[in-house]
Order: C-alpha cells, then structure tokens, then sequence
C-alpha cells in the first residue's frame, strides 16, 4: 500500500512541475537504478509562469482616478490570507485593478491554491474592502486561474518573511 501512495504523490509532484501524461507509461522510481533516479531529480524544473504584475495608473487616467487606484491598492493591502501572514496585494493574488466611469471597479484575483478552503472568505474580504473605499459605488471581484500562483513570483523582501528560500 505504501509503494502505491509513493507512486500517487509521484504522479501528483510531477503534474505540478508541468511533466506531460501524452502515452508516457508512469513507472515506480523506486525501481530504476539509484544513479539514474538521481539524475532524474538534478534537473532544474521549468520557470514557473510570472503572474501579471498591477501597473501603475497610466498618465490616461485622471488625477482622480489616480487617486482612486492608490486608496484600491491601500485598501487591498488590509486584506489577508487567514493562513499567511502577508496581505494579498504583497503575497501577488491580485492581477488586475481596472477602474471604469461612474465609480466602478473589478479586480482580478487568483487564490495560491483552487482548493484553497479560505477562498470565499478572501473574495469576501476583498469585496468589502473595496466597496469601503472612498469613490467606489460598484466594484467586483473575480477569481483568475491563469496564470496559476507559485511562491517563486513573490518579491524577495515577502519570500524571506514567509521563509521561502
């Protein structure tokens, strides 16, 4: 049974460093010769795909509007993760802060994991905090998957508090 649930979290770890399932057979490591399974886990996994970073309000928007993004940002920054202690601006959840006429605003955010339990709770948050802000009338909130998460996109300042090395 162990042997099984080693090859399950094999299979697991391998789809999440990206290896493709096209007609490959999955064999049990355990199995192949000790110099070959080490060669296997020497080679340095693919750059994990850099979320979209929020840009700073262009000079098309008004210096209202400006305005407006700046308190977006502070008031996204009081919004954290119940699990980790960085707020969700600096941990990269948000990807997009769009700022339309009449006081709406949508923001893209993604989760560090789909199966993050604390999800709701975050989307709520966010939501608050933005129809809290000052010159927002309507806002939204929308979840975004691609691209997916990964620490190695936090800023270095954020990995070493989280201790991410």
């Amino acid at each position: 049974m162990r042997r099984g649930l080693r090859k399950l979290a094999r299979r697991v770890r391998d789809r999440a460093l990206g290896a493709e399932l096209q007609g490959e057979v999955w064999r049990d490591r355990c199995s192949e010769p000790r110099a070959s399974a080490l060669a296997a886990t020497t080679e340095p996994p693919e750059a994990p795909p850099t979320p979209p970073q929020v840009e700073q309000p262009g000079p098309s928007l008004s210096e209202a509007d400006q305005a407006l993004h700046a308190r977006l940002v502070a008031a996204l920054r009081e919004v954290y993760d119940p699990e980790i202690p960085v707020n969700i601006f600096d941990l990269g959840l948000v990807y997009a802060i769009r700022i339309a006429a009449e006081g709406r605003v949508e923001v893209d955010l993604t989760l560090t994991s789909p199966a993050c339990m604390m999800g709701p709770l975050i989307v709520e948050s966010a939501e608050r905090a933005l129809r809290e802000t000052e010159g927002v009338l309507r806002s939204g909130v929308s979840i975004v998957w691609d691209p997916p998460w990964d620490p190695k996109a936090l800023p270095e300042a954020t990995r070493l508090e989280l201790g991410f090395f």
